[in-house]
């Protein structure tokens, strides 16, 4: 028996959203939750024949914002913009556009693309959340990406490297400063190994040269000395608490 995983896949995600009419337009739930159980809702509004404007309305900055996220200045403000830009759609237009929000806008045909890069976008934005004053335990990804956003780094978390093939691969984050890394975190645990595979999968389909590309490695994994050599044949290597010393390098 075949599997049409296409199929399978798409009608999950039909059966999943939702849609509603909301003002002069519709209000697009997916099925994809913020850290908080929030679900990611998109606001569409058709500007002119076969034109339309998107917007989160907000949803990813007031989360950030009940995390304990500033927004409005050091390392946090630049990751925000840095993620806003990380949007690859043309501006929203014939409105005002609020600092807050991640919007654009496309035309019919690429709405539905543009439907998913709006939702990813407001995914990345919400791993900005590490940088906040909340009380929940962080994640190694999170400890990572507010390492680096205390030297002052922007920092895009879940960011996109380009394949050799044409395709994209997330990351746990991407950083600059005076130089800049994609940055992929591996945490201990019984699934290092697993881990490890899949980091070592990223940087080898990458065409970023490896001068780019960076695995912090936990201090309390087991990796063998064979992993490490074969990771620092695709990227640098830097272990946990190797890490600040390696971001202060990178600001500089």
């Amino acid at each position: 028996m075949t599997i049409n995983l296409v199929a399978e896949f798409a009608g999950a995600i039909t059966r999943s959203a939702s849609s509603v009419r909301y003002g002069d337009g519709d209000l697009l739930t997916l099925p994809w939750s913020l850290a908080d159980g929030e679900s990611v809702s998109i606001y569409v509004e058709q500007v002119a024949d076969g034109l339309f404007n998107l917007s989160d309305r907000g949803l990813a900055a007031d989360a950030l914002a009940l995390a304990g996220v500033d927004l409005g200045g050091g390392a946090a403000a630049s990751s925000w913009a840095a993620v806003r830009d990380s949007l690859d759609l043309p501006a929203a237009v014939m409105r005002d556009l609020t600092p807050f929000e991640i919007s654009g806008s496309a035309d019919k045909e690429g709405l539905g693309l543009a439907l998913t890069e709006v939702g990813e976008a407001v995914l990345r934005a919400d791993g900005l959340r590490a940088l906040g004053r909340q009380r929940r335990r962080l994640t190694f990804k999170d400890r990572v990406i507010r390492h680096a956003a205390e030297r002052n780094l922007t920092v895009v978390p879940r960011a996109k490297v380009k394949t050799r093939f044409g395709s994209q691969r997330e990351v746990t984050c991407r950083v600059q400063g005076s130089d800049w890394a994609y940055v992929q975190a591996l945490s201990g645990g019984p699934n290092f190994n697993e881990t490890y595979d899949h980091a070592r999968s990223i940087f080898g389909d990458t065409k970023t040269s490896s001068d780019h590309l960076v695995s912090v490695i936990a201090d309390n994994s087991k990796i063998a000395d064979w992993q490490e050599r074969s990771l620092g044949e695709l990227s640098r290597v830097v272990h946990e608490s190797q890490q600040d010393d390696f971001w202060a390098s990178l600001a500089s």
